[in-house]
């Protein structure tokens, strides 16, 4: 019991989950740049952005090298990205400018609607892509 309670607590805990929705839409965002093109791909990230299952030898080494260090490093890099969807989503991250989380379980259908309308309202580009 107190095993589950840990880790519910940790790694659903919501500061926890809006930091890795904005990690996975940053490396979503990074990996569409890198294959239109618009972006190249950051030593390290290839085994990331462009392996495929039939490529494991050629990206073991890339595997071997990624850690925490090397994503942030980029996290800070791509905050000056003239991407403005990567800029924003790592500027949220490195700021601690993590989503918002409510309870909307006893909320009725009207409310919920109006809290939709209102969210949808908000001109900020990440909602634009969550």
């Amino acid at each position: 019991m107190a095993r589950y309670y840990m880790y519910k607590h940790v790694y659903f805990h919501k500061t926890t989950r809006s930091a890795e929705i904005i990690t996975r839409k940053i490396l979503n965002r990074a990996k569409e740049l890198i294959t239109s093109k618009e972006m190249e791909c950051p030593p390290y990230l290839d085994v990331l952005f462009l392996s495929k299952p039939e490529d494991k030898e050629k990206y073991l080494t890339s595997y071997l090298e990624l850690d925490d260090m090397i994503l942030w490093y980029w996290f800070h890099q791509w905050v000056n990205s003239d991407d403005k969807l990567l800029s924003e989503l790592c500027d949220r991250l490195l700021n601690r400018k993590l989503l918002k989380s409510i309870d909307i379980s006893g909320i009725n259908v009207a409310e919920l609607i109006r809290l939709i309308i209102y969210v949808s309202s908000i001109p900020t580009m990440v909602l634009l892509n969550f």
